[in-house]
């Protein structure tokens, strides 16, 4: 398997672009049904040719053309408290990374000392990455433990509707 961080600055990420919105546009309808597609991708995009240093959009392929996973994220920022934010991150049925999966956390943590490096002379410091996950958080914990990290759940998200 292969991984690879999309940068607008590679020519090869803009061939692997068109697979990766697509990948995001069926987390979306998969996992979040009340929200718009076009929207997100729009704003993915933007991102990703504005501030290519703050995105961080992987994929996973197990071959030179067939992506099968893929993390999308980005720096977000909690008053003055810089953090990857991990909005996707997603595994075809029938696919262990193993190994892939340690490479790109292997890879966010080289992104962030880069960016820490930059913001040198500032107080801020990224330290952590927040995952936002569909699947059980505990199973994503103990994977993370296993991979020798510690980490915490720090909230539930819920959508309700409202009578309107």
């Amino acid at each position: 398997m292969e991984v690879t961080r999309l940068l607008p600055t590679d020519d090869s990420s803009w061939l692997l672009f068109p697979a990766f919105k697509e990948r995001n546009r069926r987390f979306i309808e998969t996992f979040l049904p009340s929200t718009k597609p076009d929207a997100i991708i729009d704003d993915l995009v933007k991102r990703w040719v504005n501030t290519p240093l703050l995105t961080g959009y992987f994929l996973v392929r197990k071959d030179p053309i067939t992506p099968i996973a893929h993390l999308t994220s980005w720096i977000a920022d909690n008053y003055g408290d810089p953090y990857v934010f991990v909005y996707q991150a997603w595994c075809d049925e029938g696919h262990n990374l193993g190994k892939a999966a340690a490479e790109v956390v292997s890879q966010i943590d080289l992104w962030a000392k880069m960016l820490n490096a930059m913001m040198a002379e500032t107080k801020s410091k990224i330290t952590r990455f927040e995952l936002c996950t569909w699947r059980d958080a505990d199973v994503w914990a103990r994977y993370f433990e296993a991979m020798g990290r510690k980490s915490v759940k720090i909230r539930s998200v819920i959508e309700c509707e409202l009578k309107v």
